[in-house]
């Protein structure tokens, strides 16, 4: 993906392909959330936040992506997208362990801070109030049922 985004900054224009890739990382973001959802620890609740952090930065960056005719500001959205797409590899990269230790919590906290931090000057994180909307509240109050099924607390 950084390769489409640096090509696309060398030649000024927005590659298609780009959104395909980005819905693919999506996928696999959606993946390694679904199983930190299932963890009986409540300590993966960090990672599972890490990822969904990822997942909200990239679909705002698909977002600004589709809609870049609208704007017309195609370099700007390049440049933002590179920023972001650092901190969530190192996510990614966290976030794809099976173990769970004192040092990988502060690590995916830290790197957390760092990616929204940055998605933030880069514009590339949702408000909260269009966060809250695209949820629901029902699939919200479901989501947290189901989480404190599985950490076995009521």
């Amino acid at each position: 993906m950084k390769v489409h985004l640096i090509g696309m900054k060398k030649t000024h224009k927005i590659d298609p392909a780009i959104l395909e890739c980005i819905t693919k990382l999506m996928d696999i973001l959606q993946r390694i959330k679904l199983r930190w959802v299932k963890v009986k620890n409540s300590d993966g609740f960090y990672f599972y936040q890490a990822v969904r952090n990822a997942e909200l930065i990239l679909d705002k960056m698909k977002k600004r992506l589709e809609n870049f005719e609208k704007t017309n500001d195609d370099l700007k959205i390049i440049r933002d997208s590179l920023i972001v797409l650092g901190p969530i590899d190192k996510i990614l990269d966290i976030t794809q362990t099976s173990k769970i230790n004192e040092r990988q919590i502060n690590d995916v906290l830290e790197k957390t801070r760092d990616m929204r931090s940055k998605a933030t000057i880069a514009n590339m994180i949702e408000s909260l109030e269009d966060d809250k909307n695209r949820i629901g509240k029902s699939n919200t109050e479901f989501q947290f049922s189901d989480i404190m099924k599985r950490l076995d607390t009521t």
